[in-house]
């Protein structure tokens, strides 16, 4: 497949050779590449560079694609699903760590109150260092590897399992330990879920609609938080 460059100055046209793109047998896209991903690839591009600046020197690799509405369809779907699931995580940080199972662990599950929350404490900030600790690795996996879902599943799977484990804490001092092993293996299954959510969005949404989504994402996770909480109290 053939592209062509154009120099003002000389009013000349120069024809190469570019590589075609298809994604998912929809109408293709012309990538003119500074660099693929294999060494052959690269040469190449880099050799093509070359030539064109000769002719052009403002010239800059570009890519142009159009999108299908079905594409546009199922990206809406993909952005809307994803936005609900932080109106659904909201929960976990509402209920759990915020309003009823933190008074709930302080005022009935610890001897008195003043001890509860010096342990519940420092639960939260030892599993905020373990987060931040396994932040990085996993952070780099989430770029490298794109198995974003895989991970947010799994991670998402530890935090639902210690969550519903808290129900067998019983106001009672020997639970004690119990509640705040869970707790902290909550708190590290919905952060590191977070990791791989959040990296997500640049690949699901526009570049102009990135600030777009995360707001709104942000907000339902508010509205899904407060939602929860009405339920648990009044019902």
């Amino acid at each position: 497949r053939s592209a062509s460059c154009i120099d003002p100055s000389r009013s000349a046209s120069v024809t190469i050779f570019m590589p075609i793109c298809r994604r998912n047998s929809t109408p293709s896209c012309t990538l003119i590449r500074r660099e693929r991903s294999n060494r052959w690839g690269a040469r190449v591009g880099k050799r093509i560079k070359k030539r064109l600046k000769r002719f052009h020197p403002a010239f800059e690799p570009t890519l142009t694609c159009q999108r299908s509405a079905t594409d546009l369809d199922k990206g809406k779907i993909g952005l809307i699903a994803w936005a609900f699931y932080d109106w659904a995580n909201s929960a976990f940080p509402t209920i759990i760590l915020t309003f009823l199972f933190a008074s709930y662990f302080t005022r009935q599950v610890a001897r008195d109150e003043a001890l509860g929350s010096a342990l519940w404490g420092n639960t939260v900030a030892a599993a905020e260092i373990a987060v931040a600790v396994a932040g990085p690795v996993l952070g780099a996996i989430a770029d490298q590897t794109g198995r974003n879902k895989r991970w947010l599943a799994a991670f998402t799977l530890i935090c639902l399992t210690a969550t519903t484990l808290l129900w067998f804490v019983l106001p009672a001092p020997q639970y004690l330990w119990f509640g705040l092993a869970l707790v902290g293996i909550g708190i590290f299954g919905s952060d590191c879920a977070n990791i791989f959510y959040n990296a997500m969005l640049p690949r699901i949404a526009a570049p102009e609609q990135v600030g777009r989504w995360s707001g709104w994402s942000w907000g339902m996770g508010y509205a899904g938080g407060l939602v929860c909480l009405v339920i648990s109290l009044f019902v």
